[in-house]
């Protein structure tokens, strides 16, 4: 599948567009590589300006290549951003962001105003604000999206032109880290009796993937674990022995606050009790 994706695919793609969104505006772990020289540029912050611009931000030592990168001068780079679940029990990368671009560093002029002009991200700001940081602009202007269900390119430009870059679209810091908590504070039985109801057709999702490789940990045998959380609804991943299953369950409104999250749960948990009987 490897479908372009603007305004016009936001219904079909949903999903997927949620994640390059979350993904842009800071979520996940970003590198740039300098493919010409060969530099990596690893420890970076990113995240969107207020104008739908993404920006990067390090605080090189000295002697580090990078602090001997030239200002304002087109770098060609590679972008990669990895994003993985918040479950803490076991490490799965969800989804991974790729581009390739020019990355231009801000002379001390441009940089100081666009930390005067309050249009930069929190952490992006922080880490240019350092006496040694860099400020960097990224032009991408085509993205893949590589996740659960294959993967799809998006149109930087049309994202930005669509008026969906200008600010975050899903809960950012602590308030992701909370949701998290607020999922699994459901429950083991709930969970599972969740998935039963949208493998039933009570409730809206899909299973986004299946490998039928046999998975020879037997203490995740039987698991379900959180991928993934978003404004349009939640992924699990069940592992059984001979198999793992990808599954959806989608939200009935998007969530933008954790009180949006909280009437969510409340309505899955309800569907749970009605059609499966789970307490």
């Amino acid at each position: 599948m490897d479908d372009v994706v603007g305004c016009d695919g936001l219904n079909a793609n949903a999903t997927a567009l949620s994640m390059v969104l979350r993904m842009l505006h800071g979520d996940g772990f970003a590198q740039l590589i300098d493919y010409r020289q060969v530099i990596t540029i690893n420890s970076l912050v990113h995240g969107m300006t207020c104008d739908g611009r993404l920006v990067v931000a390090v605080s090189p030592q000295p002697g580090d290549p990078v602090d001997e990168m030239p200002f304002a001068q087109g770098i060609d780079v590679r972008l990669d951003i990895t994003k993985e679940s918040p479950e803490p029990d076991l490490q799965m990368i969800v989804a991974t962001l790729h581009g390739l671009g020019v990355l231009r560093w801000a002379p001390e002029a441009t940089r100081t105003a666009m930390i005067e002009g309050n249009i930069l991200p929190p952490e992006v700001e922080m880490v240019a604000s350092l006496p040694n940081g860099r400020l960097g602009l990224v032009e991408v202007p085509r993205l893949l999206l590589h996740d659960a269900e294959g993967v799809r390119s998006f149109d930087h430009e049309l994202l930005r032109a669509d008026g969906m870059l200008g600010s975050p679209r899903f809960l950012q810091g602590v308030d992701q880290i909370e949701a998290f908590h607020m999922v699994q504070a459901m429950g083991t039985d709930a969970v599972h009796a969740i998935h039963r109801c949208v493998l039933t057709g009570k409730l809206t999702g899909r299973v986004r993937s299946h490998s039928a490789e046999r998975t020879d940990c037997a203490h995740v045998w039987g698991q379900m674990y959180c991928a993934d959380i978003d404004a349009t609804g939640i992924t699990w991943l069940q592992v059984l022995p001979e198999a793992t299953t990808s599954i959806f369950v989608a939200f009935d409104k998007g969530v933008t606050t954790l009180e949006d999250l909280t009437g969510q749960l409340d309505r899955l948990l309800l569907v749970a009790v009605v059609h499966d009987g789970v307490v």
